[in-house]
């Protein structure tokens, strides 16, 4: 219990201390980004302008923060010490007990580049940024260790949790790289582009959500890790089901998954069901009832 009160103290300074970043929000807002803590104890909701914090015990809505730099997207570390923040082209990682910046890496090829996810390995050692290109990067020395495959446009990047491998969405499709040797260990196919991907926390699974055409039907496919296979499919039914960003609780019972107009649906791991959904709205209503 101790331990679970410093986690939440200890994030909550490091958003008020991030909500005193320089910066401007411009355009629509895009869909949230939603991310578990280790411990499992929250729930980060990502909005251009906020940073939402939810308890998983109650679903309610413990603080918002008002942002004042566009991130796009955010990653805990594997021991919960990091909180990695995506804002065009650089990745920055912030002490999340001190609330301090630990270090900003600026994504640049020939010229800076628009990153838009992040993923940390489970050891620590790498991470890998996607955008123009992905990159992975040596966080001893922080140095570009590998550039895998072509351009891909601003692509969700997975590590699964036993560390063997690492996913990137693509156009039509996921590949899946073994980080033994960086060599392209499986293509996934998908009609469209792949906006959401994440691995069950006992890296038996691995779940992809794919947009459509038309009335912006898409699919979410359930794979295998162990033979590839193709286990299951469940179709994304119009243009408020799609979900762009996905993460599992790490008991691995519940998925959170971000979707556009700013809603936050809670499922049921096993069967895709929803058990909770809410918008940004809802929840910055119920912060205003709370302080008032």
């Amino acid at each position: 219990m101790k331990s679970r009160k410093w986690v939440r103290r200890a994030f909550v300074f490091f958003v008020a201390f991030l909500a005193n970043l320089q910066g401007t929000v411009a355009g629509p807002p895009p869909p949230p980004s939603v991310a578990f803590s280790p411990d499992g104890n929250i729930l980060a909701v990502l909005h251009p302008t906020h940073i939402l914090l939810l308890d998983t015990s109650t679903w309610e809505l413990k603080q918002t923060l008002k942002c004042n730099e566009h991130i796009r997207s955010i990653a805990f570390s594997p021991d919960g010490k990091t909180l990695a923040t995506v804002s065009r082209p650089e990745v920055k990682f912030w002490d999340i007990r001190m609330g301090a910046l630990e270090r900003t890496l600026t994504v640049q090829g020939k010229t800076e580049e628009s990153v838009k996810s992040v993923a940390f390995s489970p050891d620590m050692k790498l991470v890998v940024t996607g955008g123009a290109y992905v990159r992975v990067w040596d966080t001893e020395m922080w140095t570009l260790k590998q550039t895998l495959g072509d351009t891909a446009p601003s692509p969700p990047v997975a590590f699964s949790p036993n560390g063997k491998f690492l996913a990137v969405g693509r156009y039509n499709g996921v590949d899946v790289w073994d980080t033994r040797n960086w060599s392209l260990h499986r293509k996934l196919k998908h009609s469209y582009s792949v906006d959401a991907i994440a691995f069950s926390p006992d890296s038996q699974t691995f779940v992809s959500c794919g947009s459509g055409q038309g009335n912006y039907a898409g699919k979410v496919r359930f794979w295998d890790v162990q033979t590839w296979n193709l286990k299951r499919v469940i179709p994304q039914n119009g243009f408020d089901s799609i979900a762009y960003s996905l993460s599992f609780s790490p008991d691995g019972k519940i998925v959170a998954s971000g979707h556009r107009m700013g809603t936050v649906k809670i499922r049921d791991a096993q069967t895709w069901a929803v058990r909770l959904q809410f918008t940004y709205e809802d929840l910055a209503s119920k912060l205003s009832e709370f302080s008032a």
